[in-house]
């Protein structure tokens, strides 16, 4: 909202790029959660999934999930990410030794990997 952003006080700072840089994180911190927001609400199986995996997350497991759209996956990829989510993830567009490097990452107990996103095709 425009009524959030704070204006500069001083010349100075109007011509401080901190203040600037400070700025645009916030927008984009803002705009990032209005996009997940609307993402989630778009999708049924995202409304699930933004309900059931925190709770997965927290008790401790690990999940596996398969699409056979890697679109779907993207969007998914986009949630994981705003809320800070290890993963890996295997489609097409990995090759063989990335894939077994993102194998060993994700069975590894100690990996952050929370999340292993696998395309069916």
């Amino acid at each position: 909202h425009e009524s959030e952003v704070r204006e500069p006080q001083s010349l100075r700072e109007h011509n401080d790029e901190a203040y600037w840089r400070e700025l645009r994180r916030g927008m984009e911190r803002a705009d990032s959660e209005r996009y997940i927001a609307r993402l989630v609400e778009s999708s049924g199986k995202l409304v699930l999934l933004s309900k059931l995996l925190p709770k997965l997350k927290e008790d401790g497991h690990r999940v596996l999930l398969f699409s056979q759209f890697t679109k779907m996956l993207d969007l998914i990829e986009d949630l994981v990410e705003a809320r800070g989510w290890g993963y890996e993830r295997l489609d097409g567009a990995i090759g063989g030794k990335e894939r077994q490097q993102a194998i060993d990452r994700f069975s590894d107990p100690m990996s952050g990997s929370f999340l292993f996103m696998l395309s069916t095709r």
